[in-house]
């Protein structure tokens, strides 16, 4: 056997073996100090890359849960809100079936009516002071709330990724104006229909005041003159004057015989409309009307025209706005522009039996514009909570299966532990014994 000095294949092989194990309980420590078997790419580089996608989705599923019960917290801010609102239309409604009695005088009246609108300005203020994070969340999407997308949308991140998301209308606003708007522009199912009567050659009709005949469906010709006497002054047929509304679109007349009249048809004399001729109150645009019972300076009773239409029809009392005092003053008449316009100048008014059928009515329209929107707010929330259900069951298996790619499995590593010192104490030793080997050469030498 060859016997070689500069050489010692053995004190390599040992320091080689002695790296290794060494090598190998650091790694050991590392895991076991860290609680994780990845600690860096190189221990497993594809089992880095895919518990780091695991981990995205876990931390997007907590978060995302965390997002729900935020947006659940801001839907019962909103329907609790909402169910007080209920509770002051619902006392309203009481009021005005109380008001349409018989036996009331009109001192009683008065004093019903001071509560339904204390009522109906404390409607408006709860729609507008309700908040969440400091942001209005029943005013509408006009109201600047930062809350809202710019269709009125309060969108909830509910998921792990981009865009999954949940969303709850609160586009209208529900002041007694927005609740309006909603009632008669979304909920309003046809055109009012009155009928043209003369108290003068009908008997039936001659004791009658406006606001009744108009409760009973009934309109006596000079009443409708003076309604649509403001068309031939509007600028145009989508402008809206402050001393005419736009008759065009806002009324029309179908005759006896069964023609079809627009308003700019008709004179300035009540000779237009005669006795069975039907007037119609065109539900597309019957905010026009809302808008010139707000102005002051009618020109031709217009507006008084309108506001006592609207005071008998749907129990609603418009108030003149001094900012449309000048007759040259035009409007936005789209349907949002226009209740934007007259925005906190409507309420309920129940001081006559005629208007306290039309409060009585229009307040049960109210009601379901309230409820269908705790309906979805309600469904939402319910909503919500199954989303939290289920992706707290995802996250918890998601993080199941990346502890079994990443975590330590300190039973294998405490064994491997064991068998590397084992193993480095013996690779010392041997590593000891294999620098003795050259000792041989000068035995040699000295025999």
């Amino acid at each position: 056997m060859a016997l070689y000095v500069n050489t010692n294949v053995s004190s390599l092989n040992g320091q080689r073996m002695l790296t290794n194990a060494t090598n190998s309980l650091n790694t050991t420590y590392q895991r076991l100090s860290s609680g994780l078997r990845i600690n860096s790419a190189k221990d497993d580089a594809a089992g880095l890359q895919i518990s780091d996608r695991l981990t995205s989705q876990i931390n997007g599923l907590n978060q995302g849960n965390r997002n729900a019960n935020d947006g659940i917290a801001l839907a019962q801010t909103a329907e609790g809100a909402m169910e007080e609102m209920t509770n002051m239309l619902q006392r309203i409604r009481t009021l005005s079936l109380q008001s349409a009695n018989g036996t009331n005088t009109q001192a009683d009246r008065d004093s019903l009516q001071k509560e339904i609108l204390s009522l109906s300005q404390e409607l408006t203020r709860v729609s507008v002071k309700t908040t969440f994070n400091g942001e209005q969340i029943l005013a509408g999407k006009d109201s600047g709330s930062t809350l809202l997308d710019s269709k009125g949308n309060m969108n909830f991140q509910v998921g792990a990724y981009a865009y999954d998301t949940l969303a709850v209308d609160l586009s209208d606003g529900f002041s007694v104006s927005q609740m309006t708007k909603t009632a008669l522009m979304d909920n309003w199912d046809g055109n009012i229909e009155l009928e043209v009567v003369d108290p003068a050659t009908q008997p039936e009709y001659a004791d009658m005041s406006i606001d009744d005949l108009l409760a009973e469906g009934k309109i006596t010709q000079e009443f409708a003159g003076k309604l649509v006497a403001g068309g031939s002054d509007a600028k145009s047929s989508t402008d809206v004057t402050a001393n005419a509304i736009d008759a065009t679109s806002a009324v029309f007349l179908k005759t006896a015989t069964g023609s079809y009249t627009t308003s700019t048809d008709l004179a300035t004399a009540t000779t237009d409309f005669q006795v069975n001729d039907k007037l119609y109150i065109n539900k597309t645009n019957v905010g026009q009307i809302l808008l010139s019972a707000s102005e002051t300076d009618d020109g031709g009773d217009v507006a008084a025209s309108a506001r006592t239409l609207v005071k008998s029809l749907f129990g609603l009392e418009v108030h003149a706005d001094p900012a449309r005092l000048s007759s040259g003053t035009t409007a936005d008449t789209t349907a949002e522009g226009l209740f934007k316009d007259i925005d906190k100048n409507i309420t309920f008014i129940a001081d006559t039996y005629a208007s306290s059928q039309g409060c009585l009515k229009f307040v049960d329209e109210y009601l379901m514009v309230i409820d269908a929107k705790r309906a979805d707010l309600g469904a939402i929330q319910n909503r919500m909570e199954s989303t939290i259900r289920n992706q707290s069951s995802i996250a918890e298996n998601t993080t199941d299966a990346r502890s079994r790619i990443r975590d330590t499995d300190f039973a294998q590593e405490t064994a491997n532990l064991s068998a590397q010192t084992i193993l480095q104490q013996s690779s010392q030793t041997v590593l000891s014994q294999a620098n003795q080997r050259p000792q041989i050469a000068l035995a040699l030498l000295g025999g």
